[in-house]
């Protein structure tokens, strides 16, 4: 006869390994080849190879006698649910189980005992009720329990103090315990109902942040989230200098997390990029010098009329030096008159004053005349300041991304898609603004990210499987691509790189983000937003949120165009910042925020041919 099998999954023992056994009992033999065996046995000790049984000597038995060669146990005494009650007097008036707190019953079952005591033919719930009824709605059979052997006053005031006393765990505990149990064998899927955690994803994440010594840390003193956990976990390994740099931030007071940690992040990327750089250098034998040992008659060799890099590399004077503006390592010579270079130059201005039908030389020479102590401490605290804010500039433009790509995933309310049509609608209203940015270079890309769907992706067929209440959003998306896109870092300069087209539509689509959508900007989008001036060095120094710092001045020199003197574009200056074309001199340069090979040899200043 064949056996059905029990109705829960119990873990099972071999009857072999159970010893002894009573008689069996012929009834019950038969009913267990009639029905298999619905309840487990009570068995201890089974893990440390020791089994024990508490209760089921008979079942056991008559499992035996029926052909079976091992039994489900449990190794803590169960009760069937449908046998339990609710107390009459249950301090909570609602009883319902959340569905995180199910979804880790049907993983893991019920974990702490259920309390009762004897109500006629049944048992009461004294303590446990939420419990119970997760186990019901996860179709679980059984949950343990143990016997409530005091009055019921004292069952009446443990209901109070038990609700009262029961605290969840914070963040930082949660975590630190997921990823120890990632550790020990436990799949994603017992995590994330263990957590309450919707995806496999997010259980990856916690498994991330909680084997992170930095992200649980500053959980245990800060209110983060789980996604700034990860994030910061994420930095710790690509820099543990970056990831205490934001926990000195946030103990000096500063609570901009999403923002610190991608300036961080900047930061150390960019110095592990220029790390990689420098150890490929060495170990090709370049000659790396500091931007202090390179002299007047340096030159980059990008400004070397008329020679390639590889070319040069033959030149005696071939070096190479730290370009702080670049953020990367560029060949220089180290003297453009002793190693043989000045005639290219020569021939170069020669070129130039034949080409305007005038004499050049005065310009020239007025460029080269060296630099007042003042005026140098004047020009690097310009360009530390102007470096400063394309570093908040793009870390700002980082979160406010995963902002747009927050308030686009999911199912999106009626009042926040009433607010993306109406940004879409004043957008629209302004041909002229609309037209330069819809389906951008770069703009599909940003979208993607946005939208939370991968690189590539056709957002044409996105559309078109789109359902009704979905289009608002797609649309939003689609312009926040080519708004982002073209919100580059000239946005925020007040100085000769001003540009005003790029600052006043960045202004307005910050304006709309934050009144429309509530979007909490940095000091330099809301500076950007109000049309005011933005002192990098004053937020550096503790200028955060919504709060537009002091003016960033015009440098020394032609506030038209940061022009470089030779010190100036001496690498290694700490304070050197990346140099951006105004549109009118290269147009593409300013596509990409970076100087053009014939700007830079526009701006070099011709060199000292007397010598």
């Amino acid at each position: 006869m064949a056996l059905k099998a029990p109705v829960q999954q119990w873990p099972t023992v071999d009857i072999a390994a159970l010893g002894d056994l009573p008689a069996p009992d012929p009834e019950l033999v038969e009913e267990i080849c009639a029905d298999g065996i619905t309840e487990p046995l009570y068995v201890t000790g089974v893990l440390a190879g020791e089994p024990q049984i508490q209760d089921g000597r008979r079942r056991a038995a008559a499992a035996q006698a029926a052909g079976l060669t091992a039994v489900p146990y449990t190794p803590r005494p169960v009760m069937r649910i449908d046998v339990l009650t609710a107390h009459p007097a249950n301090a909570r008036t609602s009883a319902k189980a959340p569905r995180h707190m199910v979804a880790s019953v049907a993983a893991e079952g019920v974990l702490i005992p259920v309390k009762i005591v004897r109500d006629g033919q049944g048992w009461r719930i004294t303590d446990g009720h939420v419990r119970v009824d997760a186990a019901r709605q996860a179709a679980r059979t059984h949950v343990p329990y143990e016997v409530d052997e005091r009055d019921e006053a004292s069952q009446r005031l443990d209901m109070v103090t038990t609700a009262r006393h029961r605290e969840g765990l914070s963040l930082a505990e949660e975590t630190a315990a997921l990823f120890g149990a990632a550790e020990l064998g436990a799949d994603l899927g017992r995590i994330a109902a263990a957590g309450g955690l919707k995806t496999q994803k997010e259980a990856k994440k916690a498994i991330r942040a909680g084997g992170s010594k930095a992200a649980v840390r500053a959980a245990a003193r800060y209110d983060l989230t789980l996604d700034q956990m990860a994030a910061l976990a994420d930095l710790s390994d690509l820099s543990a200098d970056a990831a205490k740099a934001v926990e000195k931030a946030l103990s000096d007071g500063q609570r901009n997390i999403d923002y610190l940690i991608q300036r961080e992040t900047l930061v150390a990327k960019r110095t592990a990029k220029l790390k990689e750089q420098r150890e490929t250098l060495t170990r090709a034998g370049a000659t790396i010098v500091t931007g202090d040992e390179l002299g007047s008659k340096a030159r980059r060799v990008a400004d070397i009329p008329g020679i390639s890099a590889k070319r040069h590399e033959t030149c005696q004077g071939h070096v190479w030096a730290l370009d702080e503006a670049a953020d990367r390592y560029e060949p220089w010579c180290k003297n453009i008159s002793v190693y043989g270079h000045t005639k290219a130059f020569e021939a170069k201005a020669a070129a130039d004053r034949d080409a305007k039908g005038d004499d050049a030389t005065g310009a020239a020479a007025a460029s080269t005349g060296a630099e007042t102590p003042q005026e140098k401490a004047r020009r690097k605290a310009h360009l530390a300041a102007v470096k400063q804010g394309n570093l908040d500039w793009d870390a700002a433009a980082a979160v406010r991304r995963q902002f747009l790509a927050k308030v686009c995933a999911g199912k999106v309310s009626r009042k926040r898609t009433d607010a993306m049509t109406r940004i879409v609608t004043m957008i629209m209203a302004r041909p002229g603004l609309a037209a330069d940015r819809l389906r951008a270079i770069g703009a599909d890309e940003i979208t993607a990210e946005i939208l939370g769907v991968k690189t590539g992706t056709d957002v044409v067929k996105l559309v078109e499987q789109a359902s009704p209440p979905r289009l608002p959003v797609l649309q939003f998306a689609i312009i926040a691509g080519g708004f982002e896109d073209k919100a580059r870092r000239e946005a925020w300069r007040t100085d000769g790189q001003r540009n005003d087209e790029i600052r006043r539509a960045a202004g307005l689509w910050l304006g709309w983000l934050t009144t429309l959508l509530g979007y909490e900007p940095e000091a330099i989008e809301a500076a950007v937003r109000d049309d005011q001036p933005y002192d990098a060095a004053a937020a550096a120094q503790g200028a955060t949120g919504d709060q537009p710092a002091a003016a960033l001045t015009d440098g020394p020199g032609d506030a038209e165009q940061d022009a470089q003197t030779p010190d100036e574009a001496a690498p290694g200056d700490p304070g050197a910042a990346e140099d951006i074309p105004a549109p009118e001199e290269a147009e593409q340069a300013a596509e990409e925020n970076e100087p053009t090979d014939a700007d830079a040899e526009q701006d070099a200043p011709e060199p000292d041919t007397t010598s």
